[in-house]
């Protein structure tokens, strides 16, 4: 099921949303961050046969949006059964 959190900023740029999950990209300054969270959850998402999301109105909100499987299909157990 989906899991929402929604920010306290004032809502994302277009030009920052396209490249928001890109590693290395941040708004903040070089001391303040490094750009990889938001690139680091997209990749555990998608490793999950996830998604995450998000839906924004500059100058009003931003609602990011995980989802995940109940079963990403991987074979935990090596093929054999308990």
């Amino acid at each position: 099921f989906p899991t929402r959190r929604s920010s306290i900023c004032t809502g994302i740029p277009e030009a920052v949303g396209e490249k928001m999950f890109v590693p290395f990209f941040s708004t903040k300054p070089k001391d303040k961050g490094t750009g990889l969270g938001l690139a680091i959850s997209f990749s555990i998402a998608k490793d999950h046969h996830g998604e995450l999301s998000y839906t924004t109105e500059e100058g009003k909100y931003t609602i990011f949006s995980l989802r995940l499987p109940t079963d990403n299909g991987w074979d935990i157990n090596g093929g054999q059964t308990t």
